[in-house]
């Protein structure tokens, strides 16, 4: 018992090294309780939350995860989540910080949004945008990134 104890150890330290090398301090959190992050405010401690910057570190995070065999989730805004109050043992990929863009192409008439973007922020700017917009609520960081890293 004490071997695995100390394996779980050093697997814990390995990864809190490898996501320290990669993201900013404020972009790392430890035991961090995901209720302030679900609309329905329940959720225990998630062990790392990690909210990567750009597309490079969210792959780098991805392939850490999926070389040392941690969970890993991918929260955008955390609308309709429920977590566990136990919480969750691996790393929550806080998209809301810095994938929360909205663009607006009125030629097209469309709306596109990232995965942390909030929806009141998106309907906002289709009444901004105007009649005739059709809203795409995307994952376009997730699926052509989060997916294809995940499926090697």
């Amino acid at each position: 018992m004490k071997e695995f104890m100390e394996m779980e150890r050093q697997l814990q330290d390995n990864v809190t090294k490898r996501l320290q090398a990669i993201l900013e301090p404020e972009d790392l959190l430890f035991d961090e309780p995901m209720k302030d992050y679900t609309t329905f405010r329940v959720g225990g401690p998630a062990k790392w939350m990690a909210a990567p910057q750009d597309e490079q570190q969210l792959r780098v995070i991805l392939k850490i995860c999926r070389k040392l065999q941690i969970p890993c989730f991918i929260l955008g805004r955390g609308s309709n989540l429920l977590v566990s109050d136990k919480g969750f043992d691996g790393v929550i990929v806080n998209l809301r910080k810095h994938f929360n863009k909205i663009e607006v192409d009125r030629e097209n008439k469309t709306i596109t949004a990232e995965a942390g973007a909030s929806l009141p922020a998106v309907s906002q700017a289709a009444l901004s945008a105007g009649p005739c917009v059709n809203c795409i609520l995307t994952e376009r960081i997730i699926s052509p990134v989060c997916i294809k890293l995940l499926r090697r």
